[in-house]
């Protein structure tokens, strides 16, 4: 019993040390893959270890088996080395004695990952691949900076002389309005200030002593100047929130061992279906060229 314990506890340290290394590198490789997409999108940090956690799931279903082997390898490479398989001989003991409560602890391992890559990793997958898909339909948060046109608005082009920092007060603003059907309209505006609807995310930039200009879309020789005291536009969503959906759909990484087997039915019930139907029609076709082919006085037709 000693010596049984003794070769399980050669393998503890080396697992361990083996799925900490490899899941290092995972995380720094998966790390990599993410960080264009996470800091340029804005993403509460929150949302982000939330993330990580749904990609852990397939990190530890690849860790997990690499970890074994090399926890094998360097627990039986070390008992090999400091000759105590021969010692273990020499006393009378087998290897088989020394392979099996090893393998023993494999089979259970293997057994509690299989439940995991049916039961938990599915589901995982399926999270993170939704949610990043949310994250990569987020848009940026608007960042107001002087002299240069923003873009982030749809049908809006604006143009900010001078921003307060202090009040964040907005001087000479400059707004090019591009409708689909219509003409263009231009609005200038001495100042304004904008603000943001937490509930509906939406921007609403109130304007204050300006001009607005735009030709008549009823008669396009004729142009327009109006006076311009106070106006509120709103811009539409400012891209801070996170809309998070929920899809249905599932790829063979995000299905279980029941869904992958009720697909596989169902192809295979389209198949043969197709197959029959494809066997009909080359029977029919058979049958209308033999018909054809016949005298009229032998079909009978009158």
């Amino acid at each position: 019993m000693l010596l049984k314990r003794y070769v399980l506890l050669e393998h503890l340290a080396p697992f361990f040390y083996s799925f900490a290394v490899i899941m290092f590198l995972l995380i720094v490789d998966l790390i990599l893959q993410m960080l264009d997409l996470i800091l340029g999108k804005g993403v509460e940090l929150a949302v982000v270890l939330e993330l990580f956690l749904l990609n852990t799931a397939w990190m530890v279903a690849l860790a997990v088996p690499m970890s074994v082997l090399g926890s094998t390898l360097m627990a039986f490479g070390r008992m090999s080395g400091d000759n105590e398989m021969i010692g273990a001989r020499a006393l009378g003991i087998g290897i088989h004695q020394l392979i099996w409560p090893v393998l023993l602890c494999a089979c259970l391992l293997g057994l509690a990952l299989v439940l995991f890559n049916d039961r938990v990793l599915p589901g995982f997958n399926h999270r993170a691949r939704v949610l990043a898909m949310d994250i990569r339909r987020k848009q940026p948060s608007v960042v107001l900076e002087p002299g240069i046109f923003i873009k982030d608005f749809e049908d809006y082009r604006i143009l900010i002389g001078e921003i307060d920092q202090a009040t964040s007060e907005l001087k000479d603003v400059i707004i090019y309005r591009y409708k689909a059907a219509g003409y263009p309209v231009t609005i200038f505006a001495d100042g304004g200030s904008i603000s943001y609807d937490e509930g509906t995310d939406e921007v609403s930039l109130l304007l204050r002593k300006g001009e607005i200009h735009r030709v008549d879309e009823s008669d396009p020789g004729i142009y327009v100047k109006a006076r311009l005291e106070r106006q509120v536009l709103r811009l539409g969503k400012a891209g801070r929130r996170l809309s998070r959906t929920v899809s249905h759909y599932r790829n063979d990484r995000e299905m279980s061992i029941g869904m992958l087997s009720k697909r596989a039915a169902t192809y295979e019930r389209e198949f043969r279906q197709l197959e029959a139907g494809r066997r009909q029609n080359l029977v029919d076709f058979m049958k209308g060229n033999l018909i054809e082919s016949m005298p009229e006085e032998k079909v009978g037709l009158r």
